[in-house]
């Protein structure tokens, strides 16, 4: 477990106001019948010894977990997904009707949704040709 910072704040583990400390932790699971490792972001209750998460932290480990498995599977990335949009400065509604896909595609995959292989190959094309 690795400390990054504190943040004074209502602690809902323990349901005490106090300094709460923001860690970094080594986590292994599958996704997809994958082994993954990654690293994830919790708050520290000295007080409970405990971790645990807000749904912001729910959300951000939930992308850093799905990027892991699409770094194994050489799939994009969240962040390189958004790159390939900021490239040609257009929004994630404009990229699926270029591409001919459903209006909330790019939201899903810059999101919560992990691309397949045939829609990371147009993504990555794209990147590199936008003919």
């Amino acid at each position: 477990m690795e400390w990054i910072r504190t943040e004074k704040k209502l602690c809902t583990c323990c349901m005490e106001e106090h300094e709460v400390k923001v860690v970094r932790v080594l986590e292994s699971t599958f996704f997809k019948k994958t082994e993954l490792k990654y690293t994830a972001e919790y708050f520290y209750c000295d007080i409970a010894e405990e971790l645990y998460m807000d749904e912001a932290f729910m959300a951000a480990n939930d992308i850093r977990m799905k990027d892991a498995y699409r770094k194994a599977k050489g799939l994009l990335t969240t962040q390189e997904i958004r790159d390939v949009r900021s490239q040609y400065g257009i929004t994630q509604t404009d990229l699926c009707v270029i591409l001919g896909w459903g209006g909330k595609t790019i939201t899903r995959y810059e999101g919560h949704q992990v691309q397949d292989k045939a829609q990371d190959a147009i993504l990555k094309k794209l990147n590199h040709d936008p003919e």
